[in-house]
């Protein structure tokens, strides 16, 4: 099997070891302490039904196992869908973060390789990273990742076909040299948000994928 391969059982004993469905319950009570911070500094009928919402997402992950092909295709594109309005009511960018965070640990736990049907298959990233620029850079968060490529979401806008070269979080503190491949606009209106895809100067094992996930996530192996 080729290094750069990515098989299901490999995904299975990942979820395992970083206990996705726990780091998920963890990752929604952040997400509904924010909410409830924000509900402290005024009364917001749009942020109320959002939290409603949230919940009731929770409730179906918990009352729909085992999922089905047909729960996971509407539960993850309805989700989308959720995570930008939440930008588009609020303008909070850090609530936006968090929730797109949740997205991903959900996404990873219903993740199956053949469904994903490419030679090299994308996983939900939960990542921030480093991208250089002035002061110092900017913190960015991941959205997936393959040995062919990264994406992220970003509050600056890159130039197409740039190379520039991502940190990952401790404790690898690794270096990704990427070409940026593709922007798209998340936003279009008040906050400046992009998603950026980009590939890698040379593929990236199975195994390095696997260290920028556990390290995200703080599990020790």
């Amino acid at each position: 099997m080729s290094e750069y391969s990515i098989t299901q059982e490999q995904i299975k004993s990942l979820l395992n070891e970083v206990s996705i469905e726990d780091r998920v319950r963890n990752q929604f009570a952040k997400v509904k302490n924010k909410i409830s911070r924000m509900l402290q500094t005024g009364t917001s009928r749009e942020l109320t039904q959002i939290e409603k919402n949230l919940g009731g997402y929770m409730k179906a992950l918990e009352n729909n196992r085992p999922y089905s092909p047909e729960f996971i295709d509407s539960f993850q594109t309805e989700y989308k869908d959720f995570s930008k309005q939440i930008l588009q009511l609020t303008r909070e960018y850090a609530l936006f973060e968090i929730v797109v965070k949740l997205e991903n640990m959900i996404g990873a736990m219903f993740f199956n390789v053949e469904r994903e049907r490419r030679r090299y298959p994308r996983l939900p990233l939960i990542s921030d990273l480093l991208l250089p620029g002035e002061g110092g850079g900017h913190t960015v968060f991941g959205a997936d990742i393959s040995s062919v490529g990264i994406s992220f979401y970003a509050p600056v806008q890159m130039e197409v076909g740039r190379r520039i070269t991502l940190s990952t979080p401790t404790p690898q503190n690794g270096q990704l040299v990427v070409d940026v491949l593709r922007v798209i606009r998340v936003d279009h209106d008040q906050l400046n948000i992009w998603q950026t895809a980009c590939v890698f100067t040379n593929l990236l094992s199975w195994e390095s994928i696997r260290d920028i996930i556990t390290g995200t996530l703080g599990t020790e192996h």
